[in-house]
């Protein structure tokens, strides 16, 4: 783990951690999802602001891709989407279960909002490629809508399925965040080291 002051730090209570837990969970589903579907990822990193949850986290992730073909794009926007729906629904994660409403809510009007962006770019390429003929506005709606609500279900199915995991892992992070404006990063090696993690994505 590495730490990195960024201003004055406060020490951050318990009271406030429960709601630090569900924004390292959107980092983690990102990075976690992002894994499964084949994406290299590198690092995780999250800095709180203040005790009210004001944040900047990534996960990384490599963008870069040998794609060859209309096919290989199709697929790597596919994967690249459900990468970004990923993040609110890992967030909204109780009980193994995510909360679908508060989910859109978070990408409509909350802190996903920047990825809701992205999706909404790469989803109107993807329908572009998969349906070069289309010339109705309201056919071509229809299309980006069934995209849209097909890869929102494919990373709700992917987030409830590893929720443990999500939320395992999301609970060691958390625990190694003490202070506002100490910004964290935890390495490939450092979630290596998480039981839970290591289980899951063994080394060959």
């Amino acid at each position: 783990m590495n730490y990195q002051t960024i201003g004055i730090k406060k020490r951050i209570d318990a009271y406030h951690r429960k709601k630090h837990q569900l924004i390292v969970q959107h980092e983690v589903g990102h990075y976690i999802v992002a894994k499964i579907l084949g994406f290299e990822v590198n690092d995780i990193s999250i800095v709180f602001f203040d005790l009210q949850g004001a944040h900047q986290g990534g996960s990384g992730l490599m963008l870069i891709e040998k794609i060859t073909s209309v096919e290989a794009t199709i697929q790597y926007l596919e994967n690249r989407i459900i990468v970004l729906y990923a993040g609110a629904l890992a967030q909204t994660l109780q009980n193994s279960k995510a909360n679908i409403e508060e989910a859109n809510e978070l990408l409509l009007r909350g802190g996903s909002q920047n990825d809701y962006a992205k999706i909404r770019e790469l989803t109107r390429l993807l329908r572009n490629l998969k349906y070069p003929k289309t010339k109705c506005n309201d056919i071509a709606q229809n299309e980006l809508d069934n995209i849209s609500d097909s890869l929102f279900l494919k990373a709700l199915k992917i987030i409830e399925k590893e929720a443990n995991l999500i939320v395992g892992v999301s609970g060691k992070i958390e625990s190694e965040t003490y202070n506002t404006n100490e910004k964290l990063i935890f390495s490939k090696e450092d979630l290596d080291e998480i039981p839970i993690f290591r289980e899951r994505f063994p080394k060959n």
